[in-house]
């Protein structure tokens, strides 16, 4: 019984240089992402513990910006996969 030799499949999808934008924005992302958490947490603290008024603001701000680079992601990820790509 002989098996069948793995074939890639053939795919219109980004070219080396996209892949790597696509690497350095994942990167950025999850950087960013993290940084995000870590302020919007100090937020908390600071507004539920502390009774601090800047800490909802805050963690308002920290979330705003962590969902949107996420969401910035997300759209760069779909524009390098469309066929028509930089329209």
């Amino acid at each position: 019984m002989s098996r069948a030799a793995a074939v890639k499949p053939v795919s219109p999808g980004m070219s080396a240089a996209d892949q790597a934008l696509q690497k350095k924005r994942y990167r950025g992302t999850l950087l960013l992402s993290a940084l995000c958490v870590f302020v919007a947490f100090a937020g908390v603290y600071g507004h539920v513990t502390l009774h601090q008024v800047w800490g909802l603001p805050l963690f308002g701000l920290a979330m705003i910006v962590g969902f949107g680079t996420q969401i910035a992601f997300i759209v760069g990820l779909v524009k390098a996969n469309r066929p028509g790509k930089g329209t």
